[in-house]
């Protein structure tokens, strides 16, 4: 017999175990009902209260009759505990835990993750497993069924593996849990089978099978979209209704009296993501720019050129020409994708700071979605559920063929500013200016004499003849100066690899000044690094640059300064490179260039900033009353600046050329060890750093890999260490790459991007298919207008009567998102209390469900419904229609009343003011 046969006998007769994970109003009521119908059921619950209270029979959701649930507790039918290991007995789980969205529309996955992780040592062959949260289309699939084939079970054969949505309604009297139909969606037939074989025992209603998991968790979305859309429709036109003097709530009872074509909706305060710290870098393309910078500056410099957005709270560009390097979650292939938008918000809340090997750090919201090397296979995970030893993936270089080493050119007479080009003569490469002398006096007159007998003409002029000399630019000479202390330059620089050498000892040992307006560039060595001061001679002679050398005794320094303004121009105003040791970094041109020009750049770096410390011979040591010897031979190479873009820039050029980088703790200082590294690092050093290097790799006896990056079977990763959680106020920030979703930040780290949730989980996954869920977007903006309107509407009303809101006494009447429950999930009422609060309202709430609540700074505890607490309010606004509240009382005893959910309907009074009523 398989194990979908014998799990359907089990189902059919009655003999089933099943196991309900999270007892709150979904998974009560189906443990009850799955107890009911004869099934022996335990609940799981992490709160040890819910616990208690089930297994003591006393019921605490409204939807539930107390005595069902005493009666099938009394029984034995019905117990609860918060212990996992239950599952290893049982031969159905069901997973009924929330999802909720907080103020910005971010998504909580981790309660499925952890529940399923929990799970997991328990699971075992001929189980039913079904989801019951709502989610986006593919949870079950991409989340869950991945975890269970960990264990060697196989979904479909071994263990069966659904998702069927629940569909309860707190409060509604006709349909509860038994009633209700129910959709069912299997990974495979055989899963469906049995899934719908389950319910069929419980549900009194029809079960209606899908073809898969993503249709079902489709299904529950568009359950909630259609009402989100409708409820947004109704709040819109309540607050038309308000101007034009029309009691919206008389024109939807009037509305609801046609049998067919609507579906009354009622307005309300509103219905009710996660990011990185703006200080964690991207190395990002934008434009004609390519560096590294803290993702806040980022945001910033794209807002100079991009208007922005602002939708529930968060701030949006849509850059142009803006790429980052990303990784592809399926295959983990690297490469550079455009970036859609950029979001930034307010975060108050924890902040989880990820500890990695190598000495980095990550903060990000402690929800943010990490991506996490599991197998052969990146996952994603929560930043506050990683544990130490999860793998985070790194950039490790691109992969395909290495770039053609093709080397940038510079066109000066194009990119020179225009008062430089002023002071510039033009001279040509073998062929003197006397040969074009019928040219030049044709079109200047006798005023050329000059330029001819001196080979010379000015820029200016060369730019107006320039097509009938019909001469290349790679054959110009730029001059400056006069007379014989003049300077020559090429008017096309070509960046080779050994001018990229030479930049590399500029952003390491140079600096620019100014001499009569002019820029020079300097560059200071040891007296003793000989080597390093020969090479930049060799490599400016090309370009007809001379040098004189200064030597400093007291400093023991060489300083070689450079005749040229023109290569201090095109450092500054060409190249953008910096001009002291705190303003250093990599032009774009070499940051584009091929790997070659990398290598050499990086050795004119490393000679100069770098440092080598080797260790070679026998290291003795004692322990334990003994002493013992052995051969240690370790080496490390380290580079240091202050400026924090160039190190950055250099991190990420160490990192696409497949180096394993490390850094120094709370030091900018990057570390390379390892014998292969070093290995390829020694032909890029010269003098005693090389040798140094060489004489380690001759007296090496093994190869000692470094600690800190190491190798998956797909690419690189880091190591978690700890993840500290704090408390913390800052903006956020995000990048949305279409089709990966995810991005590399600090160090190299890649990370997905936050996910928005229901309804929003929809439009979070409609960007993998680069499809824009308008018509959602635009329901949620107006339905997130809803508690502004509120708490203006108000203020309106306390006016009336003489009173600001400012001191005045206001009572908030629910705080639960939903009548009749205890889940404050996105509730609307959280964002009416902080308005109020921000607007120096003196605070207090009531909900029977929500005994207390700790929320965007606010931290208070529901208060007694009395008459003398009504009484004493300036204003009452009922924000949540509990069913369970005397109406009558409150507006007996409140001297004023903002009703923002009709739930005084038939109490005539003047000191109510409704919402939507005109």
């Amino acid at each position: 017999m398989s194990y979908a046969e014998a799990l359907l006998k089990k189902v059919a007769t009655g003999q089933a175990k099943v196991a309900v994970i999270g007892l709150g109003y979904v998974g009560l009521p189906l443990a009850v009902e799955k107890a009911k119908a004869g099934f022996t059921v335990v609940g799981i619950d992490r709160n040890a209260d819910r616990v208690e209270q089930v297994n003591r029979g006393e019921n605490y959701i409204p939807d539930i009759l107390a005595s069902e649930l005493a009666s099938v507790v009394a029984s034995g039918r019905l117990r609860a505990t918060q212990d996992f290991s239950v599952v290893a007995e049982v031969d159905v789980v069901t997973i009924c835990v929330p999802t909720p969205l907080d103020k910005n529309k971010q998504p909580d996955t981790s309660y499925i993750e952890s529940v399923v992780e929990q799970s997991l040592p328990y699971l075992h062959k001929g189980q039913l497993v079904v989801l019951e949260s709502t989610t986006y289309p593919g949870t079950t699939e991409e989340i869950i069924l991945p975890q269970i084939e960990s264990r060697g079970l196989k979904v479909g054969q071994d263990v069966f593996l659904a998702f069927s949505p629940e569909r309860v309604d707190p409060g509604n009297e006709r349909y509860k849990t038994h009633n209700t139909p129910k959709v069912v969606g299997g990974v495979t037939p055989a899963c469906t089978a049995v899934a719908k074989a389950l319910y069929e025992r419980v549900i009194d209603g029809e079960i209606f099978a899908v073809s898969s998991p993503r249709v079902a968790e489709m299904e529950k979305l568009l359950e909630n979209i259609f009402r989100i859309v409708n409820i947004s429709l109704v709040n819109e036109l309540a607050m038309l209704c308000e101007r034009m003097g029309i009691d919206m709530w008389e024109v939807i009872e009037a509305a609801k009296t046609k049998p067919f074509g609507f579906m009354p909706f009622y307005p309300g305060p509103g219905l009710g993501g996660h990011c990185l710290a703006g200080t964690e870098t991207v190395r990002a393309r934008l434009g004609k720019t390519d560096t590294v910078l803290p993702i806040g500056k980022l945001f910033d410099r794209c807002r100079r050129e991009e208007a922005e957005t602002e939708v529930r709270g968060v701030t949006y560009i849509r850059p142009r020409d803006l790429r980052v390097l990303t990784i592809d979650p399926e295959t983990a292939a690297v490469s550079w994708k455009t970036v859609s938008h950029l979001f930034r918000r307010a975060h108050r809340g924890p902040m989880a700071q990820i500890r990695l090997s190598g000495n980095y750090t990550i903060t990000a919201t402690d929800r943010h979605p990490m991506l996490v090397v599991d197998g052969d296979r990146l996952v994603v995970r929560e930043a506050r559920v990683l544990h130490p030893g999860d793998r985070i993936p790194r950039f490790a270089g691109l992969a395909g063929p290495t770039a053609i080493a093709r080397d940038p050119q510079l066109d000066l007479l194009a990119l020179l500013p225009q008062e430089v080009k002023a002071k510039l003569h033009v001279r040509l490469q073998g062929r003197p200016w006397a040969g074009y002398e019928t040219l030049l006096k044709a079109r200047f007159g006798w005023t050329v004499r000059d330029s001819i007998r001196t080979d010379s003409l000015s820029a200016s002029r060369f730019l107006e003849i320039e097509e009938e000399v019909g001469v290349a630019r790679q054959e110009v000479l730029l001059l400056q100066g006069k007379g014989n202390s003049h300077t020559v330059f090429p008017a096309t620089l070509c960046l080779t690899p050994q001018f990229c050498r030479l930049l590399g000892y500029f952003l390491s040992e140079g600096c620019i000044t100014w001499e009569r307006g002019n820029p020079r560039v300097r560059l200071s060595f040891n007296r003793d690094e000989t080597d390093l001061i020969d090479d930049c001679r060799e490599i400016l002679r090309p370009l007809g640059v001379r040098i004189s050398l200064y030597q400093d005794r007291t400093f023991h320094t060489t300083t070689v300064r450079i005749a040229s303004a023109l290569l201090g121009y095109v450092l500054t105003d060409i190249l953008r490179t910096g001009t002291d040791s705190g303003s250093m970094r990599i032009p774009t041109e070499v940051m584009t260039a091929s790997a070659q020009h990398h290598e050499q750049l990086l050795a004119g770096l490393l000679r100069g900033d770098g440092d080598v410390y080797v260790t070679a011979g026998r290291r003795t040591y004692s322990k334990r009353g003994r002493t013992y010897s052995h051969a240690s031979h370790s080496g490390t190479v380290g580079y240091f600046s202050s400026s924090p873009e160039l190190l950055d820039q250099v991190e990420s050029l160490l990192l696409g050329l497949g180096f394993r980088v490390s850094r120094k703790s709370n030091r900018p200082h990057l570390r390379l060890q390892g014998k292969e590294d070093l290995e390829r690092l020694a032909p890029l050093l010269s003098g005693v750093k090389a040798e140094r290097l060489r004489g380690l790799a001759a007296a090496r006896l093994r190869n000692v890999a470094p600690r800190a990056t190491k190798d998956w079977s797909r690419g690189r990763y880091l190591e978690v260490k700890a993840v500290d959680v704090r408390v913390g106020e800052e903006p956020v920030y995000s990048i949305e790459v279409p089709g990966t979703h995810t991005f590399a930040t600090t160090g190299g780290v890649f990370v997905h991007n936050c996910i928005p949730l229901d309804p929003f989980y929809l439009s979070w996954k409609a960007k993998e298919y680069d499809f824009t869920t308008r018509f959602i977007e635009l329901a949620g903006q107006v339905n997130d207008a809803m508690p502004t309107h509120v708490v203006r509407s108000s203020m309106e009303a306390l006016n009336d009567q003489g009173k600001a809101l400012k001191g005045a006494k206001v009572l908030l009447l629910g705080m639960a998102y939903k009548r009749d429950i205890d889940d404050l999930r996105e509730s609307p009422a959280l964002k009416v209390a902080r308005l109020f609060a921000e607007r120096g309202a003196i605070l207090s709430y009531h909900d029977p469900y929500i005994p207390e609540f700790d929320r965007d700074g606010i931290s208070l505890k529901s208060v007694a419904l009395t008459p003398e607490t009504l009484a004493a309010q300036d204003l009452v606004v009922i924000t949540t229609g509990h069913t369970n509240v005397d109406y009558k009382a409150v507006v007996q005893h409140a001297p004023l009343i903002f009703d923002a959910r009709n739930a005084t309907k038939g109490i005539p009074s003047s000191k109510v003011v409704r919402l939507g009523a005109g």
